[in-house]
């Protein structure tokens, strides 16, 4: 029981790491050969907490568009970057998919 306990603290200290921000509008959208299946997200605000691993002043966040999931951001982030719709987004606390750029875990456009 002491060992669940311990890996559910260490779980959700995980997720308050991550950042969110809301009531953003997405300013650019980058993607190129040299950087593979990765997107690149600019924000009009900057999350106020970030994780370790996110030391670029850029690009909010990263996301693959090769997979069903990201094909469906990929689409959402398009949609608001051209209509200006404000967003809101959230990291995953890391930066597996570019070194230095925080991974997006979800947006939800309003």
């Amino acid at each position: 029981m002491r060992k669940l306990i311990v890996v559910i603290a260490i779980f959700f200290s995980q997720l308050s790491m991550a950042s969110s921000i809301g009531n953003t509008k997405i300013t650019a959208v980058l993607m190129g050969e040299q950087y593979g299946n990765v997107v690149f997200v600019v924000l009009s605000t900057k999350p106020a907490t970030v994780p370790d691993c996110k030391t670029n002043g850029t690009f909010s966040y990263a996301f693959d568009p090769s997979t069903s999931v990201g094909k469906a951001t990929l689409s959402l982030v398009l949609a608001a970057y051209t209509t200006k719709k404000e967003v809101t987004l959230t990291g995953s606390n890391s930066c597996t998919l570019y070194p230095d750029v925080e991974n997006l875990m979800q947006i939800w456009a309003k």
